[in-house]
């Protein structure tokens, strides 16, 4: 195999590796290359790798394809999509700042740069509570026999309590919970046990969240197949939703702090806007051996 060139990249921490690299693999060899490129004898690594293709549908402008570093195929990242953004304008695969469509797993959204800045404007699109087919419905009914989706999940795992918890779809499933101070909390040993959790067949990101005040929200996250992250755009998005679901929040408007830095999130239109920034790290070429 030839050399993959590629450029890091993070956002607010997050860290990616993305490649541009048009009808050269196939779905399943960007998982094994994700698997590699994030090994224990890998000179780089990230929270995942991202490719990037100029889409051949005519209404559509980019093509994105994230892989965690256990080589599982992530339907959206909202930190890996203002990475694309930035890089996508920068390299000149297309000729426009504005109204940028981007074909993820989880739909097609829209993003667009500020003008003189790296920051990146995301069209979330529409959260819901409804996850379909990640969860075992008839095992958290007959455990828990008031549940109701997107409400009141509450289970013990390695001796700690998860209560009154939320399940959000960003295009991906996340699971919150609101809790009073998210520092203390034991998410490296409880976050894995979460996220393969029976109640969950595709496994789950799993959230910890401290409202701070009305307009603030403080957050660390549990990614599925990644790990503890420094920051996760769906998952800010998601905690987002459940606040003013739960009635945490009542405002439109608020800043998710994370331990990599600060996303705006608004809520309008039925859809959350996220912004925040993108930052290049460094460059260079991978040989596959």
């Amino acid at each position: 195999m030839n050399n993959i060139h590629y450029t890091k990249m993070h956002g607010i921490g997050n860290e990616f590796i993305i490649i541009n690299e048009t009808d050269r693999f196939t779905n399943l060899e960007l998982s094994e290359l994700s698997k590699k490129i994030h090994n224990n004898n890998s000179d780089i690594s990230s929270d995942g790798l991202i490719n990037i293709e100029v889409s051949k549908n005519d209404s559509i402008d980019l093509v994105m394809n994230m892989f965690n570093p256990d080589g599982s195929e992530a339907e959206m990242c909202g930190n890996g999509i203002r990475c694309v953004t930035l890089f996508a304008i920068d390299q000149k695969m297309i000729n426009k700042t504005q109204d940028i469509s981007i074909q993820t797993g989880a739909g097609i959204l829209t993003t667009s740069q500020i003008a003189g800045t790296n920051n990146i404007v995301v069209n979330m699109g529409k959260p819901s509570f409804d996850l379909e087919n990640n969860i075992n419905i008839d095992e958290v009914g007959s455990y828990q026999k008031d549940y109701e989706i997107g409400h009141h999940i509450y289970f013990s795992v390695g001796g700690t309590r998860i209560d009154n918890a939320s399940t959000v779809s960003m295009g991906n499933p996340h699971l919150i919970t609101f809790i009073d101070n998210v520092d203390d909390w034991p998410l490296e040993t409880i976050g894995p046990l979460v996220e393969n959790h029976s109640f969950f067949p595709n496994r789950i990101n799993f959230e910890i969240a401290e409202i701070q005040n009305m307009n603030n929200i403080k957050l660390r996250v549990w990614e599925r197949g990644a790990g503890i992250t420094k920051a996760c755009g769906t998952g800010a998005c998601a905690t987002f939703y459940a606040a003013l679901t739960m009635k945490e929040t009542n405002t439109k408007d608020v800043n998710v702090h994370l331990p990599g830095g600060t996303l705006k999130l608004s809520y309008y239109d039925n859809n959350i806007y996220m912004e925040g920034p993108a930052e290049y790290l460094s460059d260079g070429d991978w040989q596959d051996i």
